[in-house]
């Protein structure tokens, strides 16, 4: 048995070894935490961004303007796409060591040189995603938060809160997503004031119309009691 295969065995709680078969991570593991953060990496390419967006609204917002937030099929946490007005988000399970694991795996991607932000963009967009325990519920009864310690929506919100971190925009992961997710909401808010103004309009003018009519009906009326007095 090789040492790969041995650290999968021992950290089969944080890895799924038979999602992820030893001969698929990389050769050139440096360490265990390495290892362990392969399994954290999202596998749809990166939808191209221009480097400027790195905010996203939360997932309550989300819903109320427009986006369906579902669950996705992958089995990846980071694995999160954008596509025809709905964001899929595969499932996270919280356990106690969570919090732990994701600041070692944020600390690796900020001390090891040239190293992607995965999971570092992965945090900070959850943190954009939870910011009040009504996001929390939503993403729970969506099941793509799974709480086995049964924590407060409110203490969710603080363990995402505590993993943030600053990092440049152009390493954000989620750039591209964020962005699609911009022009769509900017796309829908333009059809709604559209649609808006339109029923206004149409309301004024019925409006214009009715009066008119009632005008025509008062002279027509006063003209043949003056025709016939």
């Amino acid at each position: 048995m090789s040492l790969t295969e041995l650290a999968l065995l021992f950290f089969k709680k944080l890895i799924d070894h038979s999602q992820f078969p030893p001969e698929i991570f990389h050769p050139e593991t440096h360490h265990f935490l390495d290892l362990i953060r392969q399994h954290y990496l999202p596998t749809h390419p990166q939808v191209p961004s221009s480097g400027l967006q790195t905010h996203i609204d939360p997932a309550t917002h989300l819903q109320s303007s427009g986006i369906q937030v579902e669950k996705a099929i992958s089995e990846i946490p980071s694995d999160i796409n954008f596509f025809h007005g709905k964001l899929k988000i595969p499932s996270l399970e919280l356990h106690g060591y969570t919090e732990i694991l994701f600041r070692n795996l944020i600390a690796m991607e900020l001390s090891v040189p040239k190293c992607s932000k995965h999971i570092t963009s992965y945090a900070i967009l959850m943190e954009q995603l939870l910011r009040t325990k009504e996001d929390v519920r939503l993403l729970g009864n969506r099941d793509i938060l799974i709480d086995g310690h049964e924590r407060r929506g409110a203490e969710i919100v603080l363990l995402f809160k505590s993993l943030h971190v600053d990092i440049n925009a152009k390493e954000f992961y989620y750039g591209g997503l964020c962005e699609q997710m911009k022009v769509y909401q900017t796309r829908k808010r333009h059809i709604h004031d559209s649609t808006h103004v339109g029923i206004v309009g149409f309301c004024l003018a019925t409006l214009f119309l009715v009066f008119l009519s009632t005008a025509a009906l008062i002279l027509a009326c006063s003209f043949l009691l003056h025709h016939f007095q």
